[in-house]
């Protein structure tokens, strides 16, 4: 059955088939029947050998033989050297090209068949080749004396990223990255502290990096090591850092601020202790101040809170970062942690992140989470909970409702929070929390692995035994949310 993805008319019936095959589609009003259409057919030289659906982009293999862009590729990326029609191997070229004539007539017969429901395939854009990609980073190479060309430039290969995965992939692959980053560490050392001169530049560059890098679990798989180790070392030297620290301050717009901690996430995956190593002497006060600011008041809310995650990341790399564990010998490595967190409690880290999950997603939930138990793991961080009224509320809020992940991480934090304070121990106890720590350790799905579920299990059976000496010393009201037990096992 070939299914095709336009919609249909209201109050009309029509089939549109291949030449071996028909799908009819009957739509029907409450007072009466539509007339009967017959079914419209699909051409055969239309219809893509490995989808079987009309062609949307058609191009056509150095066999000759003509199939949809997104199958085709999906075909070669796989790894196959071969036409999938003629299983000939592909020894001429890759690359395919489009076929102007069969779009030109599939849109026709879009055309034509319009009064029937079938909707017009619109003209796609043409990818970008390799060539293509060479010619923009030669431009960028010599236009470096010349500033309007080289934004020019720059905001084409952005532009360029955006319009599709397999145009920055092809922008990756033929050196755009490392030449951005080269130029990037060109402008942001050639002045110093002087960064307004070169500051729309810079910003656009920046927007570009941030546009084509890959995401982290695709870094080692779209850049080969040398040019990995290259930009590693143009993005996390000290002019370089300390230009992104500073658009993550003072950006002038919201895309400035997100693209600038999008690449420092970016940079901490490719080479986390070189980068921190030198964020942390840049001036660890003003990565702070930035990275807070952009939980404080998030840019870029329809883009699913990238900029938010980003900077959760980021934070957590820089109070868990290697170089404080490195050497327990080394006197500077407590204190720096110390001087780091104490940093973040007083740019009010605690309170942002309690406000953030008020109505979090999954994602960012879990990462804010993370962060929150990594904190209570310092005395200024567990203080500055402890003082908190949405702490505990929230937190047992998280159990059970959010993921598995989320509800041992809520565990933790309960657990560092508690072990010590029994006015907590009580608030927990009025907000429900014995009953959902009892059915958390009754759910086998509550354990993500047998180390972690057994240190998890430990603590919810220290929390329960500390909530049912409170419990049965008081005669407290507890609050309960009856959604939280609709999974409760019954023994009846």
């Amino acid at each position: 059955m070939v299914v095709l993805p336009w919609k249909r008319r209201p109050r009309a019936r029509c089939g549109i088939t291949s030449d071996k095959r028909a799908a009819t589609t009957t739509t029907t009003t409450d007072h009466e029947k539509a007339p009967d259409v017959d079914p419209v057919m699909i051409p055969s030289n239309f219809i893509c050998p490995i989808s079987l659906e009309l062609m949307k982009d058609p191009v056509t293999l150095c066999t000759g033989i003509t199939y949809d862009r997104h199958s085709i590729e999906t075909w070669l990326g796989a790894g196959n050297a071969t036409c999938p029609m003629t299983n000939q191997h592909l020894t001429t070229s890759l690359e395919p090209i489009p076929n102007h004539t069969i779009r030109k007539m599939i849109q026709d017969w879009c055309a034509e068949n319009h009064a029937s429901g079938v909707e017009r395939v619109p003209t796609p854009k043409i990818p970008l080749r390799s060539v293509d990609v060479l010619d923009m980073v030669a431009k960028l190479v010599n236009s470096q004396d010349d500033e309007a060309k080289c934004r020019e430039t720059v905001a084409q290969i952005r532009n360029s990223a955006k319009e599709s995965e397999r145009n920055r992939c092809c922008i990756v692959e033929n050196g755009a990255a490392l030449a951005l980053s080269s130029l990037f560490h060109l402008f942001a050392s050639s002045h110093g502290h002087d960064l307004q001169r070169n500051v729309l530049l810079l910003g656009e560059i920046l927007s570009a990096i941030a546009s084509i890098l890959p995401p982290p679990i695709q870094i080692q798989i779209q850049i080969e090591i040398e040019v990995k180790v290259q930009i590693e070392r143009y993005l996390s030297s000290l002019e370089s850092l300390q230009c992104i620290v500073w658009f993550m301050n003072h950006g002038d717009h919201e895309s400035q601020r997100r693209s600038a901690v999008l690449v420092l996430k970016r940079m901490l995956a490719m080479a986390p202790g070189k980068t921190m190593e030198v964020l942390l002497g840049v001036g660890a006060g003003e990565a702070v101040e930035g990275l807070v600011k952009l939980i404080k008041k998030p840019v870029f809310a329809a883009s699913g809170g990238s900029s938010t995650k980003a900077a959760l990341v980021v934070i957590y790399h820089m109070i868990t970062s290697d170089i404080h564990d490195q050497a327990a010998a080394g006197s500077n490595s407590t204190t720096t942690s110390t001087m780091i967190i104490k940093k973040f409690i007083e740019m009010r880290l605690t309170c942002s992140i309690l406000e953030l999950l008020v109505d979090a997603d999954r994602s960012i939930c879990e990462k804010a989470l993370r962060l929150l138990d990594r904190i209570c793991d310092y005395e200024e961080g567990r203080s500055s909970a402890y003082h908190h009224a949405l702490t505990m509320p929230l937190v047992i809020k998280k159990l059970l409702r959010v993921s598995d992940m989320a509800s041992e991480l809520s565990v933790s934090i309960l657990w560092k929070l508690c072990k010590n304070e029994a006015v907590l121990v009580e608030e927990a106890l009025r907000l429900g929390g014995f009953q959902k720590l009892l059915l958390l350790l009754q759910s086998a799905a509550g354990w993500r692995g047998s180390g972690e579920g057994r240190r998890t299990k430990e603590k919810v059976t220290e929390l329960l035994r500390l909530m049912n000496l409170r419990k049965d010393s008081s005669n407290m009201v507890e609050c309960i949310d009856s959604m939280d037990f609709k999974d409760l096992k019954r023994p009846f």
